[in-house]
C-alpha cells in the first residue's frame, strides 16, 4: 500500500506579476530640479570663487587648488545660469498655456 500524498511535490507558491512603473513625464525638467540647479550652482560658484582666491598668489601661479577653485566656479556659474533659463522658460511657459 503506498501513499502517494508522501511523494507530492509541495504546493508552489503563486507568482503575482509586479505591477507597472509610475510613468514619468516625457524630458521636461521640474521645478525642484531648476531650483537646485539655482541654488546648487550659486554655492559651488561661491565655493569654487573662495578657493580661487585664497590660493592665488599674485606673484606666482597659484597651483592646482587655485586652478580647480576656477573650474568649480565656472561650473556653478553655468548650473545657476541653466537653472534660471529653466525657471524663466516654465514661467513663460506657464503664463501662455492659461
Amino acid at each position: 500500500m503506498s501513499d502517494d500524498s508522501s511523494n507530492a511535490a509541495p504546493p508552489q507558491p503563486s507568482i503575482v506579476p509586479p505591477s507597472a512603473p509610475v510613468s514619468v513625464p516625457p524630458g521636461r525638467p521640474r521645478w525642484k530640479q531648476a531650483i537646485w540647479l539655482v541654488i546648487g550652482g550659486a554655492v559651488l560658484a561661491v565655493g569654487g570663487c573662495g578657493m580661487f582666491l585664497t590660493n592665488l598668489n599674485m606673484n606666482t601661479d597659484g597651483g592646482f587648488l587655485a586652478n580647480f577653485g576656477a573650474v568649480l566656479f565656472v561650473v556653478g556659474l553655468l548650473a545657476f545660469v541653466i537653472g534660471g533659463l529653466i525657471i524663466v522658460v516654465r514661467v513663460v511657459v506657464g503664463l501662455f498655456h492659461r
